[in-house]
């Protein structure tokens, strides 16, 4: 049997799927428009009007701000009221349950904005479904903690492992 060459390194167990969703950065790496893509299409298949063939992610916006600024571990914008652990913060801020997909524009027009006012703009502004579907599962929040990222981080690793599962060969 001739063997096949391939950039991938290993294929991972669900498990490890689902603790490199939990933990890792997707923020900046070469998949990641291409995961963010995969959940929009997935997310928009039953809709009346298939337009998912025409998406394009231009940006990824962080919805928890990437920076940490100010002093004493706290940042400028006083809607972050969960962000008092620099070590967790720094672990979370990239992972895709922190990430949405957005228009250039549009993330330019969120900027640094408070928790409420951008979650108002996303509702009315966005073109993308996994951001309407985070916007309903936040609408009653006046925050978005570390906590909440860890729980979507959850939610999109349960998708992951069912869109990609592992399969063990008998050569594997």
């Amino acid at each position: 049997v001739e063997k096949i060459s391939s950039r991938t390194k290993f294929f991972p167990s669900d498990n490890k799927f689902r603790d490199g969703i939990r933990n890792s950065s997707l923020y900046g790496k070469k998949s990641e428009k291409f995961f963010l893509l995969a959940y929009e299409k997935d997310l928009t298949k039953d809709l009346p009007e298939r337009i998912y063939n025409n998406i394009k992610i231009e940006s990824t916006d962080h919805i928890l701000p990437q920076s940490w600024k100010g002093t004493g571990g706290s940042i400028k914008n006083p809607d972050w009221k969960d962000v008092n652990e620099k070590e967790s913060f720094e672990k979370l801020r990239h992972t895709w349950g922190n990430l949405l997909p957005m228009s250039v524009r549009l993330n330019s027009i969120k900027s640094n904005k408070s928790f409420s006012e951008f979650k108002s703009d996303l509702k009315t502004m966005s073109r993308f479904e996994t951001t309407a579907q985070w916007n309903k599962e936040v609408a009653e929040k006046d925050d978005w903690t570390l906590s909440d990222i860890e729980k979507r981080n959850s939610k999109i690793s349960k998708w992951a492992i069912n869109r990609w599962p592992f399969y063990k060969s008998r050569y594997s």
